[in-house]
């Protein structure tokens, strides 16, 4: 419940069409505190009773998204298919410029962004748009020598590396969201394979 609090996830409690907020006080408490714009600026990290970690990004926090589950994650390089459109956050590498971050955080890792996935012999788009050629994945593997994790999220890799406070605050970059992270070999190197392809740019 604190991950939805901490980015600041868009609900109404009061609309039992959307939400039945019932049990304990305690958790009632915590359901009606949805809804509401969080001003904190940091992300959670938790590892779940099932090993899943649970990376909360807060809105607050106007960093870019992908490269702050790298930091959270030490640092790990990793290659993500998300919503990939305007204002587009290109590939990055360790010597990249990111002036959108925190001083709080850790340092992040490369992030590979893929335009391009395949399955078995089909060849699909992995970039934001219209068409039939466009996806709203947002998913992520590690791309380290003996890393395992795949990332499942719920934000795309738009906004801004560097620039003003305003800039910095631009589209995905301001906004909250989660990542669940699996540390499993099998399901990494299955979802690696499904976003192989073609990658954006790398941002100097």
């Amino acid at each position: 419940m604190w991950a939805l609090t901490n980015a600041s996830v868009v609900t109404d409690p009061s609309n039992p069409q959307i939400v039945k907020n019932g049990g304990p006080a305690d958790v009632q408490a915590l359901v009606n505190g949805l809804g509401t714009q969080s001003h904190n600026r940091t992300p959670t990290n938790v590892t779940l009773s099932t090993g899943v970690k649970l990376i909360s990004k807060p809105s607050a926090l106007h960093v870019p998204p992908w490269q702050i589950v790298s930091a959270e994650l030490g640092g790990v390089a990793l290659r993500t298919a998300t919503w990939w459109a305007s204002p587009k956050i290109n590939s990055t590498t360790a010597s990249t410029n990111i002036g959108c971050w925190d001083s709080s955080l850790g340092t992040a890792g490369p992030v590979q962004i893929a335009t391009t996935g395949r399955w078995g012999a089909t060849m699909f788009g992995l970039k934001g748009g219209s068409g039939s050629d466009f996806n709203h994945a947002k998913i992520g593997v590690a791309t380290a020598s003996g890393a395992h994790y795949t990332v499942f999220g719920d934000m795309n890799q738009q906004g801004a590396l560097s620039g003003s406070d305003h800039d910095c605050g631009r589209s995905q970059n301001g906004r909250g969201g989660m990542f669940f992270v699996v540390d499993d070999a099998i399901l990494r190197d299955n979802v690696a394979g499904l976003i192989q392809g073609d990658t954006a740019p790398i941002e100097p």
